[in-house]
């Protein structure tokens, strides 16, 4: 079986009695450029056979090229697999020469360890796009190693039974590949991580260089909607985009302590709040920026009062100083 799109990979899943897991391994979005003894290459016109130059200076032959179509807007899980841009020279003068795309799981070489994309983004200069249908491709070599894209050091594909993840692999496509943790960390080129101090300290750096100006200002108001709803609107951020620990991916607005209505104070666990409202914690509950107070709870002329426990740094863009260093 070969599938071109998520959509039919769902309907030979449902024919072999198996629930679709499309979710690739490690790879680069069509239009890639990879170093060869013959220059850079786009990835998808790579050839087998020939000499990919590795990070360490040596070369080492193409054994198989693979290639999937994703659908983004058909897929359960969309973030899993939207490609991430890596914006020229956000990791450092020249690296990557030019914007560079891949998928969230692949790992880059960075300060003697294999961190994947995803554990690098700070929402500004690296994060995740696209829409539509993505095509990834993925250079097998004889044993796992570092390759140059668009001049950053990047992973190649490990000799599994990944192939069967792609279009054109050998034999069925498998719907559950195995991609597990634990197998990155004992059979790569590198050590591998995801979370810790060289994680804590490769962000720290990658931070600083994007010069990403915020504010502690939620900017939160509160308004009605037709409906007789309430909308505690507020600026938003993911702490881990905006802090040196990537692990908490919630969109986080503010903090709330306290929310009244009318002189009457309500739980914040009250069972009605829902839409916009993350569980409670010690202190109070957070909202996702944009939390209802449904109509149920409200009159006509209902006073809404909120007491804020705490709020986070929130984006605004990039400082003058990164603006200007891109458009040298």
């Amino acid at each position: 079986m070969s599938s071109s799109t998520i959509g039919s990979t769902t309907i030979a899943a449902l024919k072999q009695g198996r629930a679709a897991d499309p979710s690739p391994p490690p790879c680069f979005v069509a239009g890639t450029r990879i170093l060869t003894a013959r220059g850079d290459v786009a990835v998808e016109h790579l050839r087998a056979g020939e000499a990919l130059v590795l990070a360490n200076g040596q070369t080492a032959p193409l054994v198989w090229l693979g290639h999937r179509r994703i659908d983004l807007l058909l897929h359960p899980q969309r973030e899993r697999d939207l490609p991430v841009l890596i914006e020229a020279s956000a990791i450092a003068d020249g690296m990557p020469r030019r914007d560079l795309m891949l998928s969230p799981d692949h790992a880059l070489l960075l300060e003697g360890h294999l961190i994947p994309a995803r554990a690098l983004i700070n929402g500004v200069t690296i994060r995740q796009v696209g829409s539509g249908t993505i095509t990834y491709y993925h250079v097998e070599l004889p044993t796992h190693a570092v390759v140059q894209a668009e001049g950053v050091p990047a992973e190649s594909l490990r000799k599994t039974r990944s192939r069967a993840a792609f279009d054109n692999g050998d034999g069925p496509l498998v719907l559950h590949p195995e991609f597990a943790q634990s197998r990155r960390e004992s059979d790569g080129c590198a050590p591998f991580a995801t979370a810790g101090r060289i994680i804590e300290r490769v962000r720290r750096r990658l931070l600083a260089r994007a010069a990403i100006t915020t504010t502690s200002d939620p900017a939160m108001i509160i308004r009605r909607r037709a409906d007789g709803a309430a909308i505690i609107e507020s600026r938003s951020a993911i702490p881990g985009h905006i802090t040196h620990d990537p692990r908490d991916c919630r969109q986080l607005g503010i903090k709330i302590a306290t929310l009244t209505i009318d002189d009457t104070i309500i739980p914040l666990d009250h069972t009605a709040l829902t839409e916009g409202w993350h569980n409670p914690e010690p202190g109070g509950r957070w909202t996702d920026g944009a939390a209802v107070i449904p109509a149920a709870l409200l009159t006509d002329s209902a006073e809404i009062a909120v007491s804020i426990a705490a709020t986070l740094a929130y984006p605004l863009g990039r400082s003058a100083t990164r603006v200007r260093h891109r458009a040298r």
